[in-house]
């Protein structure tokens, strides 16, 4: 059986679960800060692996676990989980593009 996400529930489901879906709406900007990490020069990889993966595990569980147990449907989730963050990713790197051409 097919749910439609009407945007009065979409906005619904974000007031009343935002502290789940909230690590991972700030999962971007820690994204944006790995590299300036020490080392990650030359172990990139070994970051991915061992930094980035575990963080993006532990900011999407409560959010699925909220997706689960709590009743929102999966559209819901999807755009709370990960649309959001995509957005807050995309406008965190045109802003630095923006300060670096506007000479900031």
């Amino acid at each position: 059986m097919r749910q439609s996400v009407k945007s009065g529930a979409l906005l619904r489901a974000g007031k009343r679960h935002w502290p789940r879906f909230l690590p991972m709406w700030l999962f971007p900007v820690a994204l944006l800060a790995v590299p300036f990490l020490p080392g990650f020069e030359n172990h990139p990889g070994e970051y991915f692996v061992i930094l980035v993966l575990p963080a993006l595990s532990l900011c999407g569980y409560p959010a699925l676990v909220g997706w689960r147990s709590l009743g929102i449907t999966f559209g819901q989730m999807f755009f709370w989980f990960a649309l959001v963050p995509f957005l807050i990713w995309a406008s965190a790197i045109v802003s630095i593009f923006a300060f670096a051409i506007l000479g900031f």
